[in-house]
């Protein structure tokens, strides 16, 4: 896919330009290697997924179940569904995107890990989007030291045909000018009514 979306000219392509050099390998392939010149703004990113959504319907195995959209971030994702992430400093705020099929309403289930005194605590928003990048509120509720794991549920309704997207910001900047982390495990959308 990234191949194409540059070979077609999607929107995102114009984030990236090719660097000189040109690699050749076995059997008359070659390779180019493309940097990234700005970042990819939220409508062009969820314009993007959508194409790619499109053009894979059914997930492949083990794709993660939210896309990280933050740029400049240490996030990590592991098979486990769990999410490990650094907020602070010149990232204000961690926007994730549900990569799977949104439902009209249901509730957003999972766990929140604080895990150093430098982060006091956090604000979880998820938010309906749409192809433009306009979000329209869903549920919101806030975390906080010295509780460091949290059980989360926000129930939402009236997502329609957009969207979901959570977003995790920080509160107050901790002691250190150093990020604090937090992991987001078991992070799951069912369907209302679900036990």
């Amino acid at each position: 896919m990234p191949a194409e979306a540059i070979a077609k000219n999607w929107e995102i392509a114009a984030d990236f330009t090719p660097l000189p050099e040109v690699f050749s390998l076995d059997g008359n392939q070659t390779v180019r290697v493309y940097k990234r010149v700005r970042p990819t703004s939220l409508p062009v990113a969820v314009r993007t997924f959508e194409k790619m959504a499109a053009a894979f319907p059914v997930c492949p195995p083990g794709q993660a179940d939210w896309i990280c959209l933050t740029q400049r971030t240490t996030t990590g994702y592991y098979y486990w569904r769990c999410y490990q992430f650094r907020l602070g400093g010149s990232v204000p705020d961690l926007k994730l995107l549900y990569a799977r099929t949104a439902l009209a309403e249901g509730e957003l289930r999972g766990v929140l890990t604080l895990l150093d005194d430098r982060c006091r605590g956090a604000k979880l928003c998820l938010s309906a989007i749409d192809s433009e990048g306009r979000q329209s509120p869903l549920a919101e509720t806030i975390v906080e030291q010295p509780i460091r794991r949290h059980e989360i549920r926000l129930s939402f309704a009236g997502c329609g045909k957009r969207h979901l997207m959570l977003t995790v910001t920080p509160l107050a900047s901790g002691p250190s000018d150093q990020p604090g982390q937090l992991v987001l495990e078991k992070l799951t959308v069912v369907a209302a009514g679900a036990p």
